[in-house]
C-alpha cells in the first residue's frame, strides 16, 4: 500500500511487458454552475474531461499528448488490438484507438455522446462544439469550445443579465459576477485571511490588498494595492454588498484585479447597464 505501482510492476519484472492505464470515470464539480460532485445535469468540462494515460511496453510512443475525442467503450477494443488479442471487434460498441496510442494518427471520433445511463440530459461534443440537449420544458444550451472555453461564466452572465434587469441594486449583482470572471480567468481572490500574517481577517482592521497575494495588514503591506477595511472583506466573502463603504471599495478592488489579469483591457459594464435600461 502506498507504494509507486511502476516501481512494484519494475521490480517484478513486469513493467517492460505491461500496458499501464490511468484514468478516472468521471470528473467532479466542486462548485462550477452552482453544483457539488457528479449528476446527470452536469454536461460540462469539469465532469466530462477525465485523464486518461497510457504507457505501453517499454515506454514506447510515450512522452506524447493528443486532444483525439475517445470514449470508454473505446479502452477495451484498443488494448486487445495492442495486446494482438483483438481478432474481429467490429461487434463491440467501442472502436480501437490502437492508431491514435501509436502515433498513426492524432484523430479518433468525429464526436462523441455523453451522459448518465438514468438520466435525460444529454452531451454531444466535437472538438468545436458542445450541445446539451436538456429535459422537456429546459433551454438546451450550445457552446462554441474555440470560444467559448468558459461554460459556467456563459451561464453566469446569463444569469446576471436577468438579475440586472431585475435589481434595484446593481452593486451586489455586479460584483458576484466580477468575483466568478476572475475565479475562471485562475485568480483565486483570498478574501478571509491576512496572506502575511495567516490569521483570519479583523473586521475592525484596516489591510491594503496586493495583487497577486492578496490583503496584508496596513501597518505591513507596501504602498502599491488597494486599501479596504477588514468588514468590507468579510462583506465580500459573504456576498453582502449593503453597506456603502464595501460597494465603494469592493468596485475598486475588482477593478483593480480584473485590469491587471486583462492586461489593462476596457470593460464595457456601463454601456451594458444602459443597453439594459433601454430594453
Amino acid at each position: 500500500m502506498g507504494k509507486d505501482p511502476l516501481e512494484a510492476l519494475r521490480e517484478r519484472g513486469y513493467l517492460d511487458d505491461s500496458i499501464v492505464v490511468v484514468l478516472a470515470d468521471h470528473g467532479h464539480p466542486l462548485g462550477d454552475h452552482g453544483k457539488f460532485l457528479k449528476g446527470p445535469d452536469r454536461m460540462y468540462n469539469e465532469l466530462l474531461r477525465i485523464p486518461l494515460m497510457i504507457r505501453l511496453p517499454k515506454g514506447q510512443h510515450g512522452g506524447r499528448r493528443c486532444d483525439a475525442l475517445i470514449q470508454f467503450q473505446d479502452l477495451l477494443p484498443t488494448l486487445l488490438q495492442l495486446t494482438g488479442s483483438g481478432g474481429d471487434l467490429g461487434f463491440m460498441h467501442g472502436r480501437s484507438f490502437a492508431p491514435v496510442v501509436r502515433e498513426e494518427t492524432d484523430e479518433h471520433r468525429e464526436a462523441i455522446i455523453t451522459g448518465f445511463h438514468e438520466g435525460i440530459d444529454r452531451c454531444i461534443r466535437t472538438k468545436t462544439w458542445s450541445y446539451v440537449e436538456r429535459p422537456a420544458g429546459e433551454a438546451d444550451e450550445l457552446y462554441d469550445l474555440r470560444d467559448d472555453p468558459h461554460e459556467q461564466l456563459f451561464t453566469v452572465y446569463e444569469e446576471t443579465l436577468s438579475a440586472l434587469g431585475a435589481a434595484d441594486e446593481q452593486s451586489a449583482v455586479l460584483r458576484r459576477f466580477e468575483m466568478c470572471l476572475l475565479r475562471e480567468l485562475g485568480y483565486a481572490v483570498i478574501l478571509d485571511r491576512d496572506v502575511e500574517r495567516g490569521e483570519p481577517v479583523a473586521r475592525e482592521r484596516s489591510y491594503v490588498y496586493v495583487v497577486e497575494r492578496g490583503p496584508v495588514s496596513a501597518a505591513e503591506a507596501p504602498r502599491n494595492g488597494v486599501e479596504l477595511s477588514g468588514q468590507t472583506l468579510i462583506d465580500m466573502q459573504s456576498g453582502v454588498f449593503s453597506s456603502a463603504a464595501t460597494q465603494q471599495q469592493s468596485k475598486l478592488l475588482m477593478r483593480t484585479l480584473i485590469n491587471h489579469c486583462l492586461g489593462n483591457q476596457v470593460l464595457h459594464t456601463r454601456q451594458l447597464l444602459r443597453d439594459l435600461q433601454e430594453l
